[in-house]
C-alpha cells in the first residue's frame, strides 16, 4: 500500500490524460547487493479519468479494483486496487507527505482461524523428463497478509504421499492469520504443487 504524488499541467481535471499502471514482478539478486536482477511484465491498467471517482484534496476515497491486461482487448490477468485525488490548484500542498501516510492503518484486521481439508490431486503432468513421483502442495500463507508482516509467518506444506499423478492426500491444514474485515481488501491464497523427486529435491 503506497501513495504517490505526481504533477501535470492541465486546465481542468477532466483534461487529465488516462492513468496508466504498468505492473512488474521484480526478482532480487542477493549477489548484487539486493538490486533487482530482472523485472517481468505482469500487466497494464488503463484508467480513463472520466471512469473514476476522485477527491480534490487530502481525502482518501474508498479504492476500487481495476483490471490488468497484457495488451488492449486481452483477457484480464489480474487487478490493481487504487483510489485517486486530482488537485486542480497548481500550488496545492498536501497536508501530509505521501511517505508519511500509513494506509495499512486504515484497514481493520481480525485474527481468523482457517481450516483447509485437502483431499487430493488429479491429472498432474510432470514439467520435467521423469513422471510424477510424489506430489505435495505448498500453501503460501504470506500471500494473505501485507508484505510488512510477511516475515512473521511460514508457508505450510502437505507431506509427499502416494506416488503418481493422482495422489490422495486427505490432509487437514490449520493456521491462524489476520485478515481484513472488509471484503474489498480480501486477499487471495496462492498455492503451488511440487513433485518430490529424490533426496529432498523437488520441482514445480
Amino acid at each position: 500500500m503506497e501513495i504517490s504524488h505526481e504533477s501535470i499541467k492541465t486546465k481542468k481535471a477532466h483534461y487529465v490524460p488516462p492513468f496508466i499502471f504498468d505492473v512488474y514482478d521484480s526478482d532480487l539478486d542477493k549477489g548484487k547487493q539486493g538490486k533487482a536482477s530482472k523485472s517481468d511484465f505482469l500487466g497494464r491498467a488503463f484508467v480513463p479519468v472520466d471512469e473514476i471517482e476522485f477527491s480534490t484534496d487530502d481525502q482518501i476515497l474508498q479504492p476500487k479494483w481495476y483490471p490488468l491486461r497484457d495488451s488492449p482487448g486481452a483477457p484480464k490477468e489480474g487487478e490493481i486496487l487504487a483510489s485517486f485525488c486530482i488537485a486542480e490548484e497548481n500550488d496545492y500542498k498536501f497536508k501530509r507527505p505521501a511517505n508519511d501516510t500509513k494506509l495499512l492503518e486504515m484497514v481493520e484486521f481480525q485474527d481468523q482461524e482457517v481450516s483447509i481439508n485437502v483431499l487430493g490431486l488429479r491429472s498432474l503432468v510432470s514439467t520435467g523428463l521423469v513422471p510424477v513421483k510424489k506430489a505435495f502442495i505448498q500453501f503460501n500463507i504470506a500471500s494473505l497478509i501485507p508484505p510488512q508482516w510477511g516475515g512473521a509467518v511460514e508457508n505450510i506444506k502437505t507431506l509427499p504421499g502416494a506416488p503418481g499423478p493422482n495422489p490422495t492426500l486427505n490432509t487437514l491444514i490449520d493456521f491462524k492469520v489476520p485478515l481484513p474485515l472488509k471484503r474489498l481488501f480480501s486477499p487471495v491464497l496462492s498455492c503451488q504443487v511440487f513433485d518430490q523427486l529424490f533426496h529432498g529435491f523437488s520441482q514445480p
